[in-house]
């Protein structure tokens, strides 16, 4: 099969779509090399040096400087890029073009249609990209003709893909869609993986605590950190040489710092800011437990289907999850559960994890990695998705 990829994601970015999109091209390119398949793509110039190059890539200016007007300027950018996709569909005879939409890339499935060539959509995301510029009565003319089209947009592609069941069902109900399943987000299992945890410690300049828990990922005032430093006198009291680790960047972190100063905790309590994705693997496996604490809303929202959870999971690291997301991992009791706003039940769980004794720790953490292996990995995913394209295809 000869598939091409095309995003607007910049893929050197250090995010979590930056990151997903980077693993996915990938294994997109080692498995179509396994399998015997051509693979390309067509994504954004990225604006960082990438660690692994990508042979097969295109890229394209996600907007061009020539007018002092932003607007004109996206769209001589997505001209340029109409052009460029429609060259690749004439030159190679692409079977099946996957895509990440976005707002900025509604065209694209549009002109395939025009082509003539078969699209399949690739981790939706939540439908707020759709709905930004507010009811449809109240938005522009140009608003208003992308939230007409996206009904139709979804309805012809091959397939479409979300991360979580809450994606699924919004999607069905809301747009009518019928060609679409679930795969989660999965882990490059041989880039996290188990490593020693006093050597992983020295490395990473946290050497002085016996135990540690911490986040690590993007808006981490959001997402656990907030939530840690409250409980960050309480578990240093019952553990006196215990440490907390956030991983990761946003405003509210300035809020987070000044009070851990407050209590007196600025050296238990690390702010290791953004560390390079390359990197992280050390850093997780200093961890005795990780949190990923989502809000409320967002979970009956949009779900959960975290990257960092996998991540955690692949390197032999429990991990405490918000609300009842990640059935499949808690289920397997590779981690727990925990309301958001429920403080003392975090620190219960993170007890609860610190006092495992060190011989089921090491079963847990040969537990937790064979099950990442088998069931998390980006292969597992990559095979998801293949054989739904294959059953689009010649279905």
């Amino acid at each position: 099969m000869n598939i091409c990829y095309i995003s607007h994601v910049d893929i050197s970015l250090p995010n979590g779509p930056g990151v997903n999109e980077r693993e996915f091209l990938l294994t997109l390119r080692e498995e179509s090399l396994l399998r015997g398949d051509q693979a390309s793509c067509i994504i954004p110039r990225p604006s960082l040096p990438l660690d692994t190059p990508l042979p097969d890539a295109h890229f394209f200016e996600s907007s061009l400087p020539v007018t002092r007007f932003p607007s004109l300027n996206r769209l001589l950018a997505n001209a340029r890029l109409a052009a460029l996709i429609a060259r690749f569909s004439l030159r190679y005879d692409c079977d099946l073009f996957i895509l990440r939409i976005s707002r900025t890339g509604l065209f694209i499935p549009l002109l395939l249609r025009l082509l003539g060539k078969p699209y399949s959509i690739k981790t939706l995301g939540n439908t707020e990209k759709f709905d930004k510029a507010g009811p449809v009565s109240q938005q522009p003319w140009n608003e208003r003709l992308i939230t007409s089209l996206v009904p139709t947009i979804l309805k012809n592609s091959s397939t479409i893909d979300v991360c979580t069941p809450q994606l699924e069902r919004t999607y069905r109900s809301r747009f009518g869609v019928h060609n679409i399943h679930v795969v989660d987000n999965a882990v490059n299992v041989d880039r996290f993986l188990p490593s020693d945890r006093d050597e992983s410690r020295r490395r990473c300049g946290l050497e002085g605590f016996k135990q540690i828990v911490g986040y690590c990922g993007g808006k981490p005032s959001e997402r656990g950190a907030r939530q840690l430093v409250e409980i960050s006198p309480r578990l240093i009291e019952r553990y006196p040489r215990a440490g907390i680790v956030i991983i990761g960047e946003d405003q509210g972190l300035d809020v987070m710092k000044k009070v851990a100063r407050g209590l007196g905790l600025a050296e238990r309590v690390r702010f290791m800011g953004t560390i390079p994705y390359s990197e992280l693997n050390p850093f997780l496996n200093c961890f005795d437990v990780g949190v990923a604490l989502d809000s409320t809303e967002r979970i009956e929202i949009i779900g959960n289907s975290s990257q960092k959870i996998r991540q955690f999971i692949a390197c032999g690291v429990p991990v405490i999850c918000a609300g009842t997301t990640n059935t499949e991992i808690i289920c397997e009791n590779l981690g727990s559960w925990v309301d958001p706003d429920d403080t003392e039940g975090l620190l219960r769980e993170i007890c609860s994890w610190f006092d495992l004794p060190e011989d089921q720790k090491t079963l847990f953490r040969d537990r937790a990695r064979r099950y990442a292996v088998e069931n998390l990995s980006t292969r597992i995913a990559y095979e998801k998705r293949y054989r739904a394209w294959v059953e689009a295809l010649h279905g």
